[in-house]
C-alpha cells in the first residue's frame, strides 16, 4: 500500500490533525488511509469524502495544484513528441478513432463499478510497489493514456513512469488526462470540469 512508503511524511506529534482526501465519495482510499493512520496512534485523523473534486472547487490546495501556488515545470518533450496532458476534447477525438490503450488506475472495487469499455486496469499502487513489472503490463503498439477519477493518480502513474525513462518506450506516445472522470456501469462516462 502506498500509504506504507509515505507514513513518514505524517506529522511528529500525532494529535495534529491530519485529513485524507481521494477521489470524492466513490473512492475509498482516503478511508483507508485515514484507518491506517488511527492504527499508528494518530488521535485526529480525518477524512474528507467529498474528495479532490470537491476541495477544488473550493480552491483549497493542493500539492502541486495551482490553488496552492505549487506547479510542476513541464519537461521539454522531445521534438514531435506528444505534451504529458491530453485535453478532453483531443481525449474524445482518440479514443473515437479507437488507436489508443487506456490504461485506468483507479482501484480494482472502483473499476469493477463502470469503466470505459476496453480500458486496462492497472491499480496506481502498482507503479508505486512494482514498477518494472507495471511497465511491463503497458502496450507499445498504440498511444497509452492513463485515466483515473480525479485526474490525480493518472498524474502520478504517469510521473512514476516518466521518472525511469529508459524503462518504458513507446513510439505511438504517452499521455495522461488531468480531468476527473464519471464513469457509469454501462461504460459511457463524462468527463468533469
Amino acid at each position: 500500500m502506498l500509504f506504507d512508503q509515505k507514513k513518514g511524511q505524517l506529522p511528529a506529534d500525532k494529535n495534529t490533525p491530519v485529513i485524507f482526501y481521494c477521489g470524492g465519495h466513490h473512492c475509498d482510499l482516503s478511508h483507508h488511509s485515514a484507518a491506517a493512520a488511527a492504527k499508528l496512534g494518530y488521535t485526529k485523523a480525518y477524512v474528507y469524502s467529498a474528495g479532490v473534486p470537491e476541495w477544488k472547487k473550493q480552491e483549497l490546495p493542493l500539492w502541486g495544484n495551482e490553488a496552492s501556488g505549487v506547479t510542476v515545470a513541464a519537461k521539454a518533450a522531445a521534438p514531435g513528441a506528444l505534451p504529458e496532458v491530453i485535453t478532453p476534447d483531443e481525449f474524445l477525438a482518440v479514443l473515437a478513432a479507437g488507436n489508443v490503450s487506456l490504461v485506468d488506475v483507479r482501484s480494482e472495487r472502483e473499476f469493477a463499478t463502470g469503466s470505459i469499455p476496453g480500458a486496462i486496469n492497472i491499480p496506481d499502487g502498482d507503479f508505486y510497489n512494482s514498477l518494472d513489472q507495471t511497465i511491463k503490463k503497458l502496450p507499445t503498439d498504440r498511444r497509452v493514456i492513463i485515466i483515473c477519477a480525479t485526474g490525480a493518480r493518472s498524474a502520478g502513474a504517469f510521473f512514476a513512469v516518466t521518472d525511469e525513462p529508459d524503462q518504458y518506450k513507446n513510439p505511438h506516445g504517452f499521455q495522461y488526462l488531468s480531468k476527473g472522470i464519471a464513469y457509469d456501469a454501462d461504460g459511457k462516462f463524462t468527463i468533469l470540469p
